[in-house]
């Protein structure tokens, strides 16, 4: 054996240095071996002179040999790389060192796949009775290693016992061979499939799908660990924070809680309050959650709590039979509506289809909903759809255990922030991308309108048969002063002092800023080996709940409740009425006026 073997020995086995190393300088033959290739392929490698002026001759340790010197062989050890450790190994020969059974296991299950038979057993014999193909191996002193002691390489078994099964090809082989480097990326779909034909492309061999099934669900619990290991790890639900910062999201925070309760959320808010406080136009968006209303009250007891227009009009569409496809668009312009002659039309309409639903919209409190009466300038932020796109992009993730779900997060949203700061720094028009698209939209609409000056300041604009009044040191329209950017009536007077608009955009919109918002950075999470867990922590055990799996393959996506099932489906027409949701045979109104 060589050294390396010897040194590892000695580590595992305190007793084994009762055995003699016996060892023999020699200069001879030095040239001729390494002019050559290396008889045992990865295990042994060519030798640089000038690095090795000398070679040792050690005696193999097997009890028969001890005494014996002159059985001693000349090999040169590629460090690390003699102890054969790559499950891949293709070669096999006679006095191989395994690092341990299980690569050793592997490597002849790759080799008789290959080699395309079956054997049984340590010792390895194969699997047809009339074969004389044999293996056999055993551990070094009773470490962990493995040394091939005989090999006779040569089949006599009948074709039919080749070609119609392998044995060997088993789920634990695949997972290791095939699997567990493809799904390294979670993201990635690898079904079963997948793996019946990449093995048959690969090995030659048909597996079944439970097989190929099994060995994903191996790799996954090898890669992840168990389902019920991450119960003793960090159980919860996860939880967010964000804004919207010049068009894209800005996280702020995020965490891990045990459920939606009203503890779990005051706690959240709390921590969010201690690092971010109260800030000037702050107010909090969110669904109608019982929780967050009640602990937003008392944590934040000054700032606004508003409603998102997405889940009041879910809620409305829940309660109310109401004619979703015509009432819909109706509510949603309603919500963003900027001036109250607006805003008065289209609860009109809403008030002449379903006058329960106008009742509800002024139960729910207009400065929650309508941005028109909010008592801070909410933007363009009129739902929570930035926590759904969160919620979205981490679909994947979610199948990981807790802490790898949160490095996840973690990166997802510190690529965000370094994508976001580069566009930023390389943006060299007067807004960012999405605020200068608005700003162009607006010129092309104040190309037919016309100006009238009545001061320095104030002007009326004509746009067809209405008229506005523009105070540029103001900002008197509506639109102009809750976009914070000029609109069509302001860019039409702008043009006709021939002013620029960068002066009378926000400075949120500018390039400068985007490039401050995104600069503070995400830091990386250090090595779990370096982390300062508390002793009280670290030895706290949670089991899992007493669960049994149920029948079927596990829901990846949240039961949707009916009025979302509904949503873009295509529904009938009466021909006789021309309204929806019914036919001919069963209308009960009156006919349309042809």
């Amino acid at each position: 054996m060589g050294v390396r073997v010897y040194v590892e020995l000695k580590r595992e086995n305190k007793g084994f240095e009762m055995y003699p190393m016996c060892v023999t300088i020699t200069d001879n033959g030095i040239d001729e071996f390494v002019s050559g290739e290396s008889a045992v392929g990865d295990d042994i490698f060519q030798i640089e002179i000038e690095d090795y002026r000398h070679a040792m001759d050690v005696v193999e340790s097997n009890d028969s040999d001890l005494s014996d010197c002159s059985k001693a062989v000349v090999l040169f050890e590629n460090n690390d790389n003699f102890i054969i450790s790559n499950k891949e190994q293709k070669e096999v020969f006679v006095d191989q060192i395994y690092k341990d059974k299980d690569t050793l296991r592997t490597v002849m299950a790759n080799y008789a796949i290959r080699k395309r038979f079956n054997f049984r057993t340590y010792t390895l014999v194969c699997w047809s009775t009339d074969c004389h193909w044999k293996f056999r191996a055993s551990s070094i002193a009773n470490s962990e290693m493995f040394k091939v002691r005989y090999f006779h390489d040569e089949h006599t078994c009948p074709l039919k016992d080749k070609v119609y099964s392998q044995r060997q090809a088993t789920s634990g082989f695949i997972w290791a061979s095939v699997v567990k480097p493809k799904i390294a990326n979670h993201k990635r779909k690898y079904t079963p499939n997948d793996i019946v034909d990449d093995v048959k492309n690969e090995f030659g061999v048909d597996v079944s799908y439970m097989t190929a099934w099994r060995s994903r669900e191996k790799a996954m619990n090898e890669l992840r660990g168990e389902p019920s290991e991450s119960y003793n790890k960090l159980p919860g639900t996860f939880v967010s924070a964000s804004t919207m910062g010049a068009g894209n999201i800005l996280p702020l925070a995020y965490g891990v809680i045990d459920s939606e309760n009203d503890k779990s959320w005051t706690w959240f808010f709390e921590q969010f309050r201690q690092a971010y406080g109260i800030r000037y136009n702050m107010c909090v968006v969110s669904d109608r959650h019982e929780s967050i209303i009640k602990v937003v009250l008392r944590v934040y007891p000054t700032v606004p709590h508003l409603a998102c227009k997405w889940h009041l009009w879910k809620n409305v569409t829940k309660h109310y039979k109401t004619k979703d496809e015509v009432l819909s668009p109706v509510f949603y312009a309603l919500a963003k509506a900027y001036t109250q002659d607006e805003f008065d039309k289209l609860m009109e309409k809403i008030q002449k289809v379903d006058y329960p639903v106008k009742d509800y919209l002024e139960d729910a409190q207009r400065e929650k909903w309508a941005r028109l009466y909010s008592p801070v300038n909410r933007g363009w932020t009129m739902s929570s759809n930035i926590a759904e796109c969160i919620n979205g992009k981490l679909v994947a993730a979610r199948e990981l255990p807790i802490f790898d779900f949160l490095e996840e997060v973690r990166k997802m949203f510190g690529r965000w922030n370094c994508t976001n700061r580069r566009n930023g720094t390389y943006t060299f028009t007067t807004l960012g991308k999405a605020f200068q698209q608005l700003l162009s939209i607006n010129e092309c609409k104040s190309l037919r309108m016309t100006v009238e000056a009545s001061t320095e300041f104030v002007y009326t604009v004509h746009d067809q048969s209405r008229h506005f009044i523009i105070d540029l040191k103001k900002k008197t329209c509506q639109m102009f002063q809750m976009d914070e950017i000029p609109c069509p009536h302001a860019w039409a007077v702008l043009k006709s002092k021939s002013l620029m608009p960068d002066d009378f955009c926000s400075d949120l919109f500018k390039p400068k800023t985007v490039v401050k918002t995104y600069d503070v950075p995400v830091d990386p999470l250090p090595d779990e080996s370096e982390w300062n867990i508390p002793k009280h922590i670290s030895d706290e055990v949670v089991l899992p709940p007493r669960y049994k799996r149920p029948q079927g393959r596990p829901k990846k996506k949240r039961d949707k409740p009916l009025m979302e099932t509904m949503i873009g489906k295509r529904r009938n027409a009466c021909s006789t009425c021309g309204r929806l949701g019914h036919n001919r045979h069963s209308c009960c109104n009156e006919p349309r006026k042809k």
